[in-house]
């Protein structure tokens, strides 16, 4: 099969997703103390729960958008753009190393930590692709946090952001893009 099939294929994978149920919030919780540890401790597992299906597809389709022409880019961001599922599988997604056919959120999560720790450059790189792909949505504060939150993590590290940023704008929807405040310096 071709890169090109391969995507379309990945692209509808994602597009016909249907996540499992969420998980109720008692807003309650919020006022009892180690509220924030027992919500990292059950609900990031149930996040995977309900979405680490999409999590290799998610992978493995980033690396074949990068590689995509424009007119490709643009298909896949207009499939995804109105499915609901897809759209919350992409913000919950992290880059991870494991790989299998099972993958516990134990597994995911520690693949998680070698993948930034040994190979920094494609981490970002993935989460800089998930974040183009996400970029049409009408709200759109949460993508200006997660790229100031990128460029934190580059520059705790002595990397420059510069050249991701760049290739953000060139993944992106140009309006999607203008909309975060994403443009070419000088322009």
């Amino acid at each position: 099969m071709d890169d090109n099939a391969r995507l379309r294929e990945l692209t509808e994978t994602l597009v016909n997703f249907k996540a499992g149920p969420s998980k109720p919030i008692n807003f309650e919780d919020f006022k009892k103390p180690h509220f924030k540890e027992k919500l990292i401790a059950e609900g990031l597992p149930h996040l995977y729960q309900q979405f680490g299906a999409m999590f290799p597809v998610i992978q493995e389709l980033c690396g074949l958008y990068a590689a995509a022409n424009a007119e490709q880019q643009a298909w896949v961001r207009q499939r995804i753009e109105r499915a609901k599922d897809a759209l919350n599988a992409l913000n919950q997604y992290t880059p991870s190393l494991a790989t299998g056919d099972h993958i516990s959120y134990q597994d995911w999560k520690a693949g998680y930590e070698t993948f930034k720790a040994q190979d920094f450059d494609g981490w970002l790189r993935l989460l800089i692709t998930v974040l183009a792909l996400r970029l049409a949505r009408l709200d759109y504060r949460d993508d200006i946090l997660a790229i100031q939150h990128l460029a934190h993590e580059a520059n705790q590290r002595g990397v420059d952001f510069e050249p991701y940023r760049l290739e953000l704008i060139r993944l992106s929807d140009p309006a999607g893009a203008a909309q975060v405040g994403l443009s070419k310096k000088g322009s």
